[in-house]
């Protein structure tokens, strides 16, 4: 075989594996979410949200019922390539938890939960800058950075989070815009 038949070969068989890749990557990004798997997972997104906001003197994510916050936010608020990543780093970090734990994620302690979580937000490819915003446009929003988000949005607006996880007052009874916190005073529960 001659050279140049030989890198004519090369590029064809390279753009055939590159155009394969790309193909596979597009059906998982835009493929129909499996929302049945997300639904009857409450309890992961429990634990994975209990992982993030755990119980202290405060309640933590489970009690404030952040995981069917998740569910119902995944299910009605985000695009469909961005409910896939969500759904899918669910299955990938149920997957690693059964190899290294034999567990589900739910059934595992606090310090697997953590490094299991640990190693899915080091696992996921995430860009900065311009990048990372076209990133976000067209590949949907990370696994790691929507449950993030989530948490602790449902996290501060439950009841609990709100009374108890902030510094809550029923009825302000003047706004002053800029005052000091004193010592060990939690944030305020407003936006």
């Amino acid at each position: 075989m001659k050279r140049r038949q030989a890198i004519k070969l090369m590029a064809v068989v390279g753009g055939g594996a590159l155009a394969g890749f790309g193909g596979y990557k597009a059906y998982h990004t835009f493929k129909t979410p499996d929302i049945a798997f997300l639904e009857a997972n409450i309890t992961m997104l429990d634990a994975l949200a209990e992982t993030i906001i755990p119980k202290t003197s405060t309640p933590g994510a489970r009690e404030a019922g952040v995981g069917s916050f998740l569910a119902f936010n995944v299910k009605n608020t985000l695009d469909t390539k961005s409910q896939n990543n969500f759904i899918d780093g669910m299955k990938d970090i149920n997957q690693y938890c059964r190899r290294r734990f034999d567990k589900v994620f739910a059934e595992c302690g606090p310090e697997q939960q953590y490094s299991a979580m640990l190693h899915t937000k080091e696992s996921e490819f995430k860009l900065k800058g311009k990048y990372g915003k076209a990133q976000k446009k067209y590949l949907g929003a990370t696994f790691f950075e929507t449950l993030k988000e989530f948490t602790v949005y449902g996290y501060c607006t439950s009841k609990l989070g709100a009374q108890q996880g902030l510094a809550y007052e029923y009825v302000p009874m003047a706004f002053k815009g800029c005052i000091p916190l004193k010592p060990g005073q939690r944030s305020w529960a407003l936006k």
